[in-house]
């Protein structure tokens, strides 16, 4: 059974990464023909320099990306995929709003190859997404999904039931808004918070995935002695 590296991109030394995540990641949500979502996967280039959206990958033994979702940090220049997709919704801006001094990120663009499909890759990379969230200095995740409203329970996230469902991408559709503290993960599945801390903690050590086993804490495995290369931030050296 092969193992796959689960990891962050480094976008000023691997923009062919970010390119094939991209790309794929198109391909993937045109299979379903959710053309409204098709739409939201372009990624302008300066948000991805500067620091205001982070990607994460899961990477075969080949160097092929097989799966991924990416970090949106809310900024005032920068509004969340979610906010574009319901663009005149004042009750969500207003949500937002509010929580923005302690900072917002939002999950978005996760996407897997059928290869790779139903076998627990979507919440492994979930989890190095909320792992790492609180060193971008956001106190606040969310999500906003039309289906696998249960995916995202065991991670703590809830249902926000006063905003209720909003029909996207399309009229077939009901999507809500989920929110989740990263740091704290109130609510989480424990073998979750588990794998949550591990990966927090790895420190430059290589997290590699396995989809053999069906526990997640079995899934994932922490290198000791091989190290990745230093993975910095946009902006810093």
């Amino acid at each position: 059974m092969p193992m796959y590296e689960i990891r962050r991109i480094n976008p000023r030394t691997e923009p062919r990464l970010v390119d094939e995540f991209q790309t794929k990641q198109r391909r993937c949500y045109e299979r379903y023909e959710v053309q409204n979502a098709v739409n939201q996967v372009a990624i302008p280039r300066k948000a991805i320099l500067d620091g205001t959206v982070h990607f994460i990958v899961a990477v075969a033994p080949s160097g092929e990306l097989v799966g991924g979702t990416r970090i949106h940090v809310r900024r005032p220049d920068s509004p969340l995929p979610m906010e574009r997709a319901l663009l005149h919704d004042d009750r969500l801006r207003a949500a937002l709003d509010r929580l923005q001094p302690q900072g917002v990120a939002e999950y978005a663009g996760l996407w897997a190859l059928p290869s790779v499909r139903g076998v627990g890759l979507s919440g492994v990379l979930s989890c190095l997404a909320v792992a790492i969230t609180p060193s971008l200095g956001v106190k606040h995740g969310c999500g906003f999904t039309h289906h696998h409203l249960l995916f995202w329970t065991p991670l703590g996230f809830r249902l926000d039931e006063k905003l209720g469902f909003f029909a996207y991408p399309d009229e077939r559709y009901q999507s809500y808004v989920l929110w989740v503290d990263p740091k704290d993960l109130r609510g989480a599945d424990p073998a979750y918070i588990k794998v949550v801390h591990d990966m927090r903690t790895a420190q430059g050590r290589r997290i590699l995935w396995s989809p053999q086993n069906e526990s997640i804490t079995q899934q994932i495995h922490i290198e000791d002695a091989v190290a990745l290369s230093a993975v910095a931030l946009p902006g810093q050296p």
